[in-house]
């Protein structure tokens, strides 16, 4: 045999023997898992597949298929904070700019944060008597001094400023306008007239609508376009009355009389109306007393507040302890007694109302709630306590 043809046998030795191989090794080797496979496949819930598979396939997978079947979906939750750093007079929540804002007892000004809060306005005053937000919550109306005969002011939180107003004035609200003010004002021939100052000049100029308006101890709201709300201040041993002035017509009427201890209060919005006497309470879903919104609670109007569809009342829970010479009213204005509320949250579209106990959100410390405030997915409140500020977040049905 040729040297040629013994090359030629060698190589066809050599071919044989490597597809023997390659066949002995294709049988016995695992195959790669098909897409019909993957998607059947019970891989760990929430892992992807460690198959050494085209990456196309797997990242296909992983955002369109693999989920925790066991994952529950995120609830939101009631969340309650205390959120000013030390007590304080009074607040306002300006919902636009998402921030609050709180008056110590000396007058500072300071922004409210979950951090460390910020001064704001370090301009003192004494003998603080009442704090009224506007609407919009970007001013507050404030008033200072002897309380017979007060000194007022208004804060801008956009400019961080205080503005006098001028003396002479005995109650006053916010009116129809951004700079607007309705004040009952002493007169010079010794009387009290109605009407209105324009805050934006300087001095603020007055506008009087009522010339001789003997009215005393007495709340003002306005509702706009025209309704002025007079309420005589609740006391426990007269029966109070709410009259109700068209600041255009100047038509004066009677809205309720003869009630003991009887309480108003209007949401900041001025969409509600909270409605208390010495025997019943009611909500009305509009601010014109029409639209009842029944309830099977009792609580103090000053303890309600009520933003678009939501409404909230913080509503005492021990209350059989007070006084046969008190009341609830009485205790709650003279700070006699605290209590432990329980809040409710209602809403008037689905007309629907759940009860939370806030204490148990606040480590089972009571909480006695005043001056309730709506801002957002935030309610605002102090608790008289401590009379520290404190926001509860909402949980959105």
């Amino acid at each position: 045999m040729t040297a040629k043809y013994k090359i030629i046998i060698a190589v066809l030795f050599l071919l044989i023997v490597t597809l023997i191989i390659y066949l002995i090794w294709f049988r016995g080797a695992p195959s790669s898992p098909s897409v019909d496979q993957i998607l059947s496949s019970d891989f760990p819930v929430g892992t992807l597949p460690t198959s050494d598979i085209d990456t196309g396939i797997v990242a296909d997978i992983s955002t369109t298929t693999i989920s925790d079947a066991n994952a529950s979906s995120t609830e939101e939750k009631n969340v309650l904070i205390q959120l000013s750093d030390i007590p304080i007079f009074d607040y306002w929540a300006n919902e636009g700019a998402q921030e609050a804002y709180y008056l110590t007892a000396d007058g500072k000004v300071f922004s409210a944060k979950e951090g460390k809060d910020i001064e704001i306005s370090s301009q003192p005053f004494s003998a603080l008597n009442s704090l009224e937000p506007n609407i919009k919550g970007d001013r507050a109306l404030l008033a200072f001094g002897n309380p017979r005969s007060p000194q007022w002011g208004i804060f801008d939180a956009v400019d961080k400023a205080w503005r006098p107003l001028p003396s002479g004035i005995i109650t006053a609200t916010w009116g129809a306008k951004d700079n607007e003010v309705i004040a009952i004002i002493s007169a010079s021939n010794g009387g009290t007239s109605l009407g209105t100052y324009d805050a934006s000049k300087t001095p603020p100029s007055f506008k009087a609508l009522i010339q001789d308006f003997r009215f005393h101890d007495v709340k003002l709201t306005f509702i706009s376009p025209t309704s002025l709300y007079i309420a005589e201040k609740p006391y426990l041993s007269l029966q109070n009355r709410i009259w109700l002035l068209n600041t255009k017509t100047l038509a004066f009427n009677t809205i309720r009389k003869g009630e003991s201890e009887l309480s108003v209060h209007w949401s900041q919005d001025k969409t509600k109306t909270f409605v208390a006497n010495s025997s019943q309470f009611q909500i009305y879903a509009s601010s014109t007393f029409a639209d009842i919104f029944p309830v099977p609670f009792k609580t103090l109007a000053q303890k309600c507040e009520g933003h678009f569809s939501t409404i909230t009342c913080f509503v005492p829970q021990n209350t059989d302890s007070i006084s046969a010479d008190s009341s609830l009213l009485d205790s709650f204005l003279t700070n006699k007694k605290f209590f432990d509320d329980a809040l409710y949250v209602m809403n008037t579209a689905s007309e629907s109302m759940k009860q939370i106990n806030v204490s148990e959100l606040n480590n089972s410390q009571p909480i006695d709630a005043k001056n309730p405030r709506i801002a957002g997915s935030y309610l605002y409140f102090v608790n008289k306590f401590d009379n520290f500020l404190y926001r509860l977040t909402l949980a959105q049905e």
